[in-house]
């Protein structure tokens, strides 16, 4: 382990977020619903990350290309605004006109266009950050508000998961895990 192990999360997340985020701004396009509300998901999943292995990072003023010193967010507001989009993200889902919607389809490769899924990964997402403020000020009442009505239907379940395999197999040593090629072969 050393000083920059996870330097690597910091420096492709940021590129990534800023993908996410310019999907998201296609708001004037009723027909691409669902694919802002799957990058306002995974905006949330990366965000959350980041927040786990840093703690405050810069994220109300990180997607402004204009600024180029954004300034650090504490984490407890970084996770109670990811609740509130990851919220929001289930509700464009769930209220999209699915006559004009595009449907992800096999483009999706973590649910392959299953909007219900999309919806239960937002809530498991939202349950995970939520965790994350049991011991900080206002946080267990905070979760019992942003968990009522909903119930163990409404989260991820057993066998239902958000992995993707982009084809690595034991099988070959060319489609080995890229970790486990480097480290542990």
């Amino acid at each position: 382990i050393t000083s920059d192990l996870y330097a690597g999360n910091w420096d492709a997340a940021y590129v990534i977020l800023e993908n996410y985020k310019f999907i998201e701004d296609q708001s004037g396009t009723p027909d691409k619903a669902y694919f802002q509300a799957i990058a306002k998901i995974m905006k949330a999943f990366h965000f959350q990350r980041l927040v786990d292995l840093y703690n405050n990072v810069p994220y109300h003023d990180a997607l402004i290309a204009t600024n180029s010193f954004p300034e650090y967010d504490s984490a407890a507001s970084i996770y109670q605004d990811l609740v509130v989009q990851l919220d929001s993200a289930a509700l464009i889902i769930s209220t999209a006109n699915v006559v004009l919607v595009d449907n992800p389809g096999s483009s999706d490769v973590m649910f392959q266009g299953n909007m219900d899924e999309w919806i239960k990964f937002a809530h498991t997402l939202k349950l995970k950050i939520l965790m994350r403020e049991t011991e900080m000020a206002g946080g267990p009442a905070n979760i019992t508000a942003h968990l009522s009505g909903l119930t163990t239907d409404d989260f991820l379940g057993a066998g239902e998961d958000a992995a993707v395999n982009p084809g690595y197999s034991n099988s070959s040593s060319a489609q080995q895990n890229p970790l486990w090629q480097n480290v542990g072969y």
